[in-house]
């Protein structure tokens, strides 16, 4: 749990919103698997 709010935080960077790159460090996936998730639905 430690570990995904200090991942959390450093994928934040001070937006409360994140950017595809950003939810992708979160999520632990490259930023094109994020794209290719959201294409597909």
């Amino acid at each position: 749990m430690e570990d995904e709010i200090g991942r959390a935080q450093r994928a934040k960077k001070g937006s409360p919103f994140l950017n595809t790159e950003q939810a992708a460090f979160y999520l632990g996936l490259s930023p094109r698997t994020l794209q290719q998730l959201r294409a597909d639905g």
